[in-house]
């Protein structure tokens, strides 16, 4: 528990919860995000159940072709990277789901996992990096 309290608190202060939020109809979005987020490195790290893994990135998969034309900005080059931040949170989303099924069918199996979960990591890795580096661009400061 104590490590799941750590991993939510370092996911709030790299996303700037608690901050400024953006001033368009995605802000909502992202709290819901964040909570989606938070729950898959619950299961990842805590318990290891990777079937709600599968829903929880089927939600921010969803979310981010929701947000694809929404963007904050005006200029026709912001509008792009914008939307290249939305389709990078959409494919990781959708990968880490595949894998979690693969996971969650091999446990269910007795096939080892290792190397699922390592990759699993790594695409959640991602999936978060994708999310701090549109927010260290469109939040208002």
């Amino acid at each position: 528990m104590k490590k799941l309290m750590m991993a939510i608190g370092i996911i709030g202060i790299l996303t700037g919860v608690g901050f400024s939020q953006e001033p368009t109809s995605i802000a909502p979005d992202m709290v819901v995000n964040l909570n989606a987020v938070n729950a898959i490195m619950a299961h990842l790290i805590v318990d290891e159940n990777y079937q709600p893994v599968v829903n929880d990135c089927a939600q921010i998969s969803a979310h981010a072709k929701d947000i694809f034309e929404k963007s904050p900005s005006k200029d026709p080059a912001s509008i792009k990277r914008f939307q290249s931040y939305a389709l990078q949170l959409e494919a990781n989303a959708d990968i880490l789901k595949v894998l979690a099924e693969k996971i969650q069918k091999s446990n269910e199996e007795k096939l080892d996992t290792g190397t699922l979960k390592k990759t699993a990591a790594l695409t959640f890795g991602q999936i978060v990096t994708s999310c701090v580096s549109c927010h260290q661009e469109y939040r208002v400061r």
